[in-house]
């Protein structure tokens, strides 16, 4: 594959991730904002006690901070300590939302669709470049 080739896969995946930052910032309004909307459209089989105005905020700020990851990511796409961080963000997330679903069942089919392919898309496309294109071009400090 040659460099321009590489360099056109990192601006796609620097298109997604700014993509999927948008999309977060929707999630951290509703978090902050409108509670009940937050829980209708996320954890629609949760019960009103287990979604609380604090829970909202909270999620918001969580969705926040990975939202700032994803735009730290698409600006400095070959740094390999923010390219793994946002990479992990998207791993916690789907580990956090499987679990909401299999085991606490507070989301339905629907509600965890959405976050279940924009994370599945992510850890697939990042964890390919992070394996297959950082390692190769990484440079190794000798140690003395």
């Amino acid at each position: 594959m040659t460099g321009r080739e590489v360099q056109v896969q990192y601006i796609w995946l620097q298109l997604w991730l700014l993509v999927v930052a948008l999309m977060r910032l929707f999630s951290v309004f509703t978090g902050y904002l409108n509670v009940e909307l937050f829980r209708v459209n996320l954890f629609p089989e949760a019960v009103d006690s287990e979604v609380s105005k604090l829970q909202g905020r909270t999620f918001g700020v969580w969705v926040c901070v990975t939202c700032v990851l994803c735009v730290l990511c698409a600006c400095y796409i070959k740094e390999p300590a923010i390219f793994l961080a946002t990479l992990l963000s998207f791993v916690i997330a789907l580990v956090f939302f499987a679990l909401e679903f299999l085991v606490y069942e507070t989301m339905s089919p629907a509600s965890i669709m959405s976050p279940f392919v924009v994370a599945s898309i992510s850890i697939i496309w990042m964890s390919y470049h992070y394996i297959y294109k950082m390692n190769s071009s990484a440079v190794h400090v000798k140690k003395d």
